[in-house]
Formats: C-alpha cells, sequence, structure tokens
C-alpha cells in the first residue's frame, strides 16, 4: 500500500505485513531516533504510519517487570515522540495500545468505554499502555489478548494450547485480520481519537476449550482465580470493553465466530495468511 508503512515486525506488524502494509525494521531504519525518522518520513513521502513497536517482554507482560527503562522507552516516550513528529509533517499517525488497562465490567455491568478512567494497574505494562494514549495526537487502537489462525508465541490461542494448566474468565478478544480490516476502516470513515477495537461480544476460556474440542481432544487443568493469582509473577487483566463507538463504523465478526475459525485454520494449518518472520 502506497504511503502506508507499519513500525515494527513483531506479531502486529507481520499482520499488517501480510495485508500489504510495507514493515519497518528498526534494524534497517532506527526510528526511534527523531531525526532519523523525520528523515524516513519526508523521504519516502509517507502518507500514514502504524506504530506497532513496543515492549512487552517476550511472550507475556511478566518480561516488563525489572525492565522499567526499555518498558517506559518503548510504550511511552517512542509513541508520543513519533506522534509529535508525524503532526510536524503532517502524516497520519495510528498507534495500536491495548484494552488491558481495564478490569472486569462497568458498574453498571456493560463493557469499558474509551471514555473511561483505566482501573488496572496491576502490570507496568498496562501501566505504560494507559499513560501513552493522552500522549498521542492521533489514532489510538486498543487491541485486546490478540489471537489468528497463524501459530506465534504472542497468539493467545498458541499461548493456551501450550499451557497444561488454564484460569477461566470472561474476556473481549482481538483477531489481528479483522484488526487489520477496523484499522482501514476507521481511517477511511472515522475521525482522530481512542476506538476499542476488539471482536463484538465477548467469550470465556471455557467457550475457547469448547471450540478447541470441535477438531481437537484437548482437557487442560484448571487453575482457580486464586491459584491463578498466586502463580503468576504479575496480575492480569480480565475485562469487556464496549465497542459501540466502533460498530457505528465498522462491525467486526462475532468474538465466537471469529475464535472458532482461527481455531480450525490453527488446527489444520490452513491459513489464507501464510506467517512471514522478521
Amino acid at each position: 500500500m502506497n504511503g502506508i508503512y507499519v513500525l515494527g515486525t513483531g506479531y502486529v506488524g507481520q499482520a499488517f505485513a501480510r495485508r500489504g502494509v510495507q514493515p519497518v525494521s528498526r534494524i534497517d531504519i532506527d526510528y526511534t531516533n527523531r531525526n532519523v525518522f523525520r528523515a524516513f518520513l519526508r523521504d519516502r513521502m509517507v502518507s500514514t504510519i502504524i506504530n506497532a513497536a513496543g515492549f512487552t517482554g517476550g511472550a507475556s507482560v511478566d518480561g516488563c517487570e525489572g525492565k522499567w527503562k526499555e518498558t517506559i522507552a518503548a510504550n511511552i516516550v517512542l509513541p508520543a515522540m513519533l506522534s509529535e513528529v508525524c503532526k510536524d509533517e503532517g502524516v497520519r499517525f495510528v498507534h495500536v495500545s491495548s484494552g488491558c488497562i481495564y478490569q472486569g465490567r462497568r458498574p453498571d455491568g456493560g463493557g469499558w468505554k474509551e471514555t473511561d478512567t483505566p482501573n488496572f494497574h496491576g502490570s507496568l505494562y498496562s501501566r505504560t499502555k494507559a499513560l501513552a494514549e493522552p500522549l498521542v495526537d492521533g489514532y489510538v487502537l486498543r487491541m485486546r489478548m490478540p489471537f489468528g489462525g497463524v501459530p506465534h508465541p504472542r497468539n493467545l490461542l498458541t499461548k493456551l494450547l501450550n499451557y497444561l494448566c488454564i484460569v477461566g474468565g470472561e474476556n473481549s478478544v482481538t483477531s489481528l485480520e479483522d484488526f487489520v480490516d477496523a484499522t482501514f476502516a476507521i481511517l477511511k470513515y472515522g475521525t482522530p481519537g481512542v476506538y476499542n477495537v476488539t471482536n463484538r461480544g465477548t467469550i470465556t476460556t471455557l467457550q475457547i476449550v469448547e471450540l478447541v474440542n470441535r477438531y481437537k481432544e484437548w482437557h487442560p487443568e484448571w487453575f482457580t482465580r486464586e491459584e491463578f493469582d498466586a502463580v503468576v509473577p504479575t496480575p492480569r487483566s480480565f475485562c469487556v470493553l464496549d465497542t459501540d463507538k466502533l460498530e457505528a463504523l465498522y462491525q467486526m465478526p462475532l468474538a465466537k465466530v471469529a475464535v472458532e475459525q482461527s481455531v480450525k485454520q490453527l488446527l489444520e494449518g490452513k491459513c489464507a495468511c501464510p506467517a512471514i518472520h522478521a
């Protein structure tokens, strides 16, 4: 896609690259350097930057704990700088954020809206993602527990299928392929601001297990929430997001439908979009 670039070649960046967005690796262009990034925008006549770069510490957010410098630099300082330079150069800026800044549901039983104050501060990762959002002048797109039909250490389904013991919970989730479609729709029809970009509805861990068992036998052990909290190094977010704002522009498939499709692709090895490697 002419003029549209995605920063980062990790799990999210690969999804955009599979759809024709030009990926930018920090190895090739040090976009953490303000002057280098500005020159890149001018030299390539960039129209839109999608920032999928960030620091999670690995397959889980536990890796951020104890690495304050790296986490703050990548998750707060970098998007703020990129946004500022893009604004100066007249380039649209999209920042991939996270819905893991909330816990549970709103007091009225609904999902958390874009305007609600974050209420989950249990991990350094979540705190940095929340702190970065007000610093971004552009589109802030929140995803949650990304998954898809391509095996990857960051894929929710890959992670669950490799755990010996799992924990129950209700969550909003995001199909990566649907996230890419929603991003294009927001850029076409929406205005800058914060968007919750998750599949419609919610899904529980038990429902995921039931969907997997339609294609293969899988009987993991179960933690209670108390047992889970006692063994994980960092507290986890279990939350539901409101998607009314997104749905006014674009309707993502239901969470259960998207998860089943990805489960089938993952287990049968028939994903329509082969993974690329960073």
